[in-house]
């Protein structure tokens, strides 16, 4: 059995907290207790085992036991260009492409476009980047430790 994922932008051993969104998902949605075994990644090809020591109200407290450097990059690296569909849709595209191994999304805005690029459209895509990452499924075309997520909007320049 897979150990269940959460995101830590820095890995190193000894004990850290998990915080905000990741702690909530474990405590509340997987509802893990003290002495589970967890995988922790830092987005950038780190991954490290951990056990759970603590629970508490918005905070998680990790003892970190291993760090695995960073494996090299999967080849061929998926790149995701697309123009964001509306409603739900960006939301389901973003997690399931993050799980079949995407590394990078690229919101492509044409001037029928419906959906309109910005600050807010990156950050929802980062954060559905991560809870896809953080998936049992995630790994399914290698390591999903790594990920870029996201650029900024881009247009086809040139094109009529």
């Amino acid at each position: 059995m897979r150990l269940p994922r959460f995101h830590l932008p820095s890995l190193r051993e000894g004990d850290c907290e998990l915080t905000g969104d990741e702690a909530h998902h474990a405590a509340s949605v997987l509802r893990l207790r003290a002495a589970a075994k967890i995988e922790l990644f830092d987005g950038s090809g780190g991954r490290a085992l951990a056990t759970i020591s603590q629970v508490r109200r918005g905070h998680v407290g990790v003892t970190i036991e291993s760090v695995q450097s960073a494996q090299p990059q999967p080849t061929p690296l998926v790149v995701l260009a697309v123009a964001p569909p509306k409603g739900p849709r960006q939301q389901v595209l973003v997690e399931k492409c993050t799980e079949l191994g995407a590394a990078e999304f690229l919101p492509l805005l044409t001037a029928r476009s419906v959906v309109k690029g910005g600050d807010a459209l990156q950050q929802h895509w980062r954060r559905w980047a991560l809870a896809g990452s953080r998936s049992r499924w995630a790994g399914f075309r290698g390591s999903r430790s790594r990920w870029r997520c996201c650029g900024g909007p881009t247009g086809c320049s040139g094109r009529s």
